[in-house]
């Protein structure tokens, strides 16, 4: 019995031993055949002997054959990109410290053809009792294709496509930390400038939307060279432009910048071998003013814009508190005279017509009036303009007429419409 035992027990080793290889080379195999299969890259750095193993695919994914990448984590913290280079040291020095549960870390990793691509890293270290890493495994996935799809739908969200210029959207978001600054120092200020294309309608329905959309793109490059370095230029849509002029000494500034804008425009576009004459007109406004939100910044800047459009064109305004008065008024003005119409509160007068020579009257013109039950009588000079800006006029003439003809007027008065006067 006891020699059964002793001849058994090396036996029974070296079973073991084959049994322990055999199960050892079928890991190898399975590691082998996923290592092989898996899309990623995969790594791992034994800490203690300094060695990492990159797979055949991490490799193949910067670009590289199976003997020209060396067993050193060097490999791949040479090719991450300068600026991202700390992020990562600092993500991967926290997790071997135990700060984190696991690494990951989105980044830049050069590939053999001197080209960035995208990256993402993952891993997780292995420990021993008392917390030391001592081994560190994970993978790399190629998401260049994620980033550049992320890329082009950010830059289509907050740039023009026409012009390539920034939008709405990200001129009032740097607007906005415009606004931040000048909270936080009292000797910084900015201007918006607001520009408006004079007759660009004109143009576009005469040569066609192709041609003005042409001089839109080329009105768009001289913005952008009659600017200081640091400037922003965007397109709001249609032919309306806005520039922040950032950290200005003085409104001097703003106006000087202005200047040189509408002596840019003014020379001639060619368009199609036609040349073309334009000019803009700019509404500005400064910060000194004292915004709390970019959305009334823009409005005055495009309220300054209109008063300058209305005292001749290409020329620039500079906006003030009177402004926004008189526009509220405008549109106060507006909404009663809206009602006004409804309420049949137009009504006529006749002016008679002389012939001075021969001292008779030769016929009578029909005005229309306003007698609102709030107000008593407006001023012809007050809600005349407001009715032909707004597209009320025509309303305006048919009521006053419909109330004539109620009461049956005769002669030239009854054949004469009623005049906006």
């Amino acid at each position: 019995m006891h020699e059964q035992f002793a001849t058994a027990g090396p036996t029974t080793g070296a079973q073991e031993s084959v049994e322990l290889r055999r199960q050892l080379d079928a890991e190898r195999r399975r590691y082998e055949l996923v290592e092989s299969a898996a899309n990623d890259g995969l790594w791992h750095w034994d800490i203690a002997r300094d060695r990492v193993h990159f797979s055949p695919r991490w490799k193949e994914l910067l670009g590289y054959a199976e003997h020209e990448i060396d067993e050193n984590i060097n490999e791949w913290l040479d090719r991450v990109h300068p600026d991202d280079r700390e992020r990562v040291l600092s993500a991967l020095r926290a997790h071997l410290e135990g700060l984190t549960s696991h690494f990951e870390n989105e980044h830049r990793v050069m590939h053999e053809t001197g080209v960035y691509r995208w990256v993402v890293c993952r891993g997780i270290a292995g420990r021993d009792e008392h917390g030391k890493a001592l081994e560190f495994g994970g993978s790399l996935t190629d998401v260049t294709h994620r980033k550049v799809a992320e890329e082009q739908l950010a830059h289509r969200a907050f740039y023009d496509p026409l012009t390539n210029l920034p939008n709405r959207a990200l001129f009032l978001d740097r607007l906005r930390h415009a606004l931040r600054r000048a909270t936080r120092r009292k000797d910084f200020a900015f201007a918006v400038l607001f520009l408006d294309i004079d007759r660009f309608k004109v143009i576009n329905d005469s040569l066609g939307h192709m041609a003005g959309d042409r001089l839109l793109v080329m009105v768009a490059r001289r913005l952008e060279i009659s600017l200081r370095p640091g400037d922003s230029v965007a397109r709001l849509g249609g032919d309306e432009f806005t520039v922040l002029l950032d950290d200005i000494k003085d409104i001097s500034d703003a106006t000087t910048v202005a200047e040189r804008i509408q002596k840019e425009l003014s020379a001639p576009f060619d368009i199609g071998g036609q040349e073309i004459f334009t000019s803009s007109s700019i509404g500005i406004a400064c910060s000194t003013t004292g915004y709390q939100r970019p959305e009334d910044v823009l409005r005055d800047a495009d309220t300054a814009m209109y008063r300058a459009k209305a005292h001749g064109r290409a020329r620039h305004a500079l906006f003030d508190t009177a402004m926004h008065a008189h526009v509220l008024r405008q549109l106060q003005l507006e909404a009663e005279l809206r009602r006004a119409v409804e309420r049949g509160e137009m009504f006529v007068q006749y002016q008679p017509i002389v012939a001075l020579g021969e001292g008779r009257v030769t016929g009578v013109e029909a005005l229309a009036r306003w007698r609102s039950t709030e107000r008593g009588l407006v001023e012809p000079s007050e809600f005349i303009p407001v009715a032909e800006e707004t597209g009320l006029i025509q309303p305006l003439g048919a009521g006053c007429s419909a109330r004539r003809a109620s009461r049956r007027c005769s002669g030239a008065a009854s054949r004469a419409p009623a005049r906006a006067r």
